[in-house]
């Protein structure tokens, strides 16, 4: 009889380690509940939705190409970690880059931007209108200068890469201090 309750204990505990650590679903942060939504943007292939990408885990960064470090530095380390990945996972990531900078970034200057750092990257930009719509919407803000007085102007943006989940809801908030395994540890709870 104490071999059959022994048992029954080992089993209840095993399943409820499996539940929790295997079987459970992650949750999103509510403070990340309101941040986020649908947009869509301008790439080299046409118009393109967030929506699109329903189903598979998205790593989001905002910032343009003529930017000198943070944006360089956090798309490597997105390709870095997507490097990392299964083939099997990597099918089910998808890399958007978000340029603040249209005047400068055309949809095919970024394709050639993004596929410098992964073929996985989809470089892409908008009308400022709308993407003052999409700084709204997730949270965040950035200036482009009105009259620059030459090219090589600064544009602020944020420096977080987001990770949508398969649901297309922002699920976590990342950025440059991230390392490419933590970025695989966090993509790899929501496939």
């Amino acid at each position: 009889m104490r071999r059959v309750v022994v048992i029954g204990v080992l089993l209840a505990l095993g399943f409820g380690i499996w539940w929790f650590g295997v079987g459970a679903k992650p949750q999103v942060p509510s403070y990340l509940a309101r941040m986020g939504g649908d947009f869509t943007v301008q790439s080299s292939v046409g118009s393109i939705k967030l929506s699109d990408f329903h189903g598979r885990v998205v790593l989001l960064y905002f910032g343009y190409s003529h930017c000198p470090d943070v944006c360089p530095a956090t798309l490597s380390m997105m390709a870095a970690a997507m490097r990392l990945l299964k083939p099997s996972e990597q099918q089910q990531v998808q890399g958007l880059f978000v340029s603040l900078d249209p005047y400068r970034d055309s949809p095919q200057k970024l394709h050639a931007y993004t596929k410098f750092f992964s073929t996985h990257i989809i470089g892409s930009t908008a009308q400022k209108q709308v993407l003052d719509a999409i700084a709204q919407q997730w949270h965040f803000s950035y200036h482009v200068p009105e009259h620059p007085k030459n090219q090589f102007y600064v544009v602020s943006h944020p420096n977080f890469l987001y990770v949508v989940n398969r649901e297309g809801k922002l699920a976590a908030l990342l950025d440059g201090k991230n390392t490419p395994d933590e970025v695989v540890k966090e993509i790899r709870k929501w496939l």
